[in-house]
């Protein structure tokens, strides 16, 4: 499926006008939640040119074709490491630290990652992310996205260096990109808009420790592969589960304009600390293109 190779930084490797290069950082950085109740404590990955960390925005686009040479700098006192969702072994990256991961996948899809050290309690804290790989004749939109879920007692006491039980992981929060509803509604990332008959890929991906439903108003979408493996046939569905570490090319082909939501089918999270609808919810609006 990949071609997958790992080295320090100091190790040279060659050049060529496929290569891409991402470098990104581990930092320390805040999740305020949609009802204001105050910043909650997270440690994800950053692009370079950030200083700050955007939960569930770590996005990373490459084409079918390229390679990509993704830069990993640990910023925090404590080891992290990166792993592919779809492998059972990553790196360690010690603190201060840089690691080089090259990647070369063979076919178009959504390639999860995560730190996979000290599993779950790093993802849990905001560290996944996810490379997209495009056929370079696909022409359609992009919209991504990125599930995630926050248990608030556990970014508190994880920030504070205290001991927690995998088995009392509970969610308070629910996002799409790092984003409640209604916030979400205006995501550029993932607010999707499009045109009757006019294809548009979305790219739902799962980075956190909940599994998830999906459900569409209006629409079935073609289900077309998870982490890079196309499924033995498309699945044309309204209601499909991603579950944690899964990334889903999905196709939507709108057949009426309109404008519906797309939500978790538990309605659990579609709220934000129990008040609904504050979670997983997001609009698609589709226009008739003046026909």
């Amino acid at each position: 499926m990949v071609l997958l190779t790992v080295a320090m930084l100091m190790t040279a490797f060659s050049v060529s006008a496929e290569d891409q290069f991402e470098t990104i950082q581990i930092n320390h950085g805040v999740f305020e939640p949609v009802d204001s109740s105050g910043v909650l404590p997270i440690v994800g990955f950053a692009f370079a040119d950030s200083v700050t960390v955007d939960i569930s925005k770590m996005v990373i686009f490459m084409g079918l074709g390229e390679r990509l040479n993704l830069t990993v700098i640990n910023n925090d006192s404590k080891p992290h490491g990166f792993n592919w969702t779809f492998e059972e072994d990553g790196i360690e990256i010690t603190p201060g630290s840089t690691a080089t991961v090259t990647f070369e996948p063979s076919a178009a899809g959504a390639y999860p990652f995560i730190d996979g050290t000290d599993y779950p309690f790093n993802v849990a804290r905001g560290l996944s992310g996810v490379v997209i790989v495009k056929e370079p004749e696909d022409q359609a939109n992009d919209f991504v996205w990125f599930l995630n879920d926050h248990d608030v007692e556990w970014l508190n006491a994880l920030d504070d260096g205290k001991i927690v039980e995998p088995a009392s992981y509970k969610a308070d929060y629910f996002t799409i990109n790092g984003l409640s509803y209604p916030e979400t509604t205006e995501d550029s990332l993932g607010a999707v808009k499009g045109t009757v008959d006019e294809p548009i890929n979305i790219w739902v991906v799962n980075g956190g420790l909940q599994s998830h439903s999906l459900h569409f108003h209006g629409y079935h979408v073609n289900l077309l592969s998870k982490n890079g493996e196309p499924f033995p046939q498309p699945y044309f569905k309204d209601t499909f589960p991603v579950k944690p570490g899964e990334g889903l090319h999905t196709l939507l082909v709108p057949s009426q304009p309109g404008t519906f939501p797309v939500h978790d089918h538990s309605l659990t999270a579609v709220t934000a600390k129990g008040f609904y609808p504050n979670g997983m919810l997001t609009l698609l609006t589709i226009t008739d293109g003046g026909n």
